[in-house]
């Protein structure tokens, strides 16, 4: 089984779903949101082909976001603090928020404004790739 661009949206949207309203909430902690971590629940599932299909995915999607109209919108979300990483994760970010947010982001980067859960996504955002041997590490 391949993992293509639908199953990515199937997987996160599984995910949000799992996770219920706190997929919407950013964690006051500086952990990563509960939605990266179910989801890396949920990639230990897959086998390494499909993982690794997975991250190359996620990437050419959050790519998609990788210009300067979502960078700016991330600049203000951000009150004006940006960093290479900040955006990516803010990408990630996007990302989590499930596939019709993101392709408003993606088409509109405007409507993240009235988007409450964007403003922190980047902040609890960590996105991170389980090892084959199965165990996480943490990137933030």
């Amino acid at each position: 089984m391949g993992v293509d661009v639908n199953e990515l949206w199937c997987i996160v949207e599984r995910v949000r779903a799992a996770v219920g309203p706190a997929a919407d909430r950013a964690r006051k902690d500086g952990r990563p949101s509960v939605v990266a971590e179910e989801l890396v629940a949920e990639l230990c599932k897959l086998s390494l082909p499909e993982i690794v299909a997975f991250d190359q995915l996620f990437d050419d999607v959050r790519d998609q976001v990788d210009n300067w109209d979502t960078c700016a919108a991330c600049w203000v979300v951000e009150h004006g603090f940006l960093s290479d990483d900040g955006f990516s994760d803010f990408g990630a970010g996007l990302v989590g928020l499930g596939r019709s947010a993101f392709e408003a982001a993606v088409t509109e980067p405007d409507s993240l404004q009235g988007n409450w859960a964007s403003s922190s996504s980047s902040a609890s955002w960590t996105y991170s790739r389980p090892r084959p041997s199965g165990s996480v590490t943490r990137t933030a």
